[in-house]
């Protein structure tokens, strides 16, 4: 998971430049996340060391995949309308998005007054990648269970473009959960 992490990092607009400032600043390849030997022990502990410095310096969720103990994870399908049901990270941007409800949904349908924010300008570029038939990777959510079941940790603004949009394919997604939550 947190390969997936790193890879949806590198290959976003907003976050690729400081990500590779991290990498190199530990003096490691970009191959670390391009080229991975997944079955690794060594290299794995590289990409947690990359992810946790990251996510200390660029203010990014991390928590939830470096977790120990681990999450069980579990790859899911979802459909435009669960957008409905799924929570944004708890960030006072997505907060302020979304109103007092904190759901993508509501974020999506908010959108067009924020639409010239510059915090918010890479959602744009999104729904217009999404019409030009980009695919992006997964989106990665946590299992809270209770009243907040599922949270997005990784893929907020991709998350948002796709409800703009009423994507009509189904999203990828990794959910993570302590065993017996789900």
């Amino acid at each position: 998971m947190i390969h997936a992490f790193l890879l949806a990092e590198i290959g976003s607009n907003r976050c690729a430049n400081p990500l590779k400032a991290v990498l190199a600043e530990l003096g490691l390849d970009q191959s670390l996340i391009d080229r991975p030997i997944l079955n690794e022990v060594e290299e794995s502990r590289r990409r947690r060391h990359v992810l946790e410095c990251f996510g200390r310096r660029h203010d990014r969720p991390v928590g939830v995949v470096c977790r120990k103990p681990p999450l069980r994870w579990r790859t899911v399908e979802f459909q435009c309308s669960d957008f409905e049901t799924i929570y944004y990270i708890d960030h006072p941007s997505w907060r302020e998005l979304s109103g007092i409800s904190g759901l993508v949904s509501d974020g999506a349908r908010n959108y067009r007054r924020y639409s010239s924010d510059k915090r918010f300008k890479h959602v744009t570029d999104i729904c217009n990648a999404i019409r030009d038939g980009e695919r992006f990777p997964p989106l990665i959510l946590e299992d809270r269970g209770g009243l907040l079941t599922l949270t997005l940790v990784e893929g907020n603004s991709r998350a948002t473009a796709y409800a703009i949009e009423s994507f009509s394919e189904p999203v990828r997604a990794y959910v993570g959960s302590l065993p017996g939550t789900s």
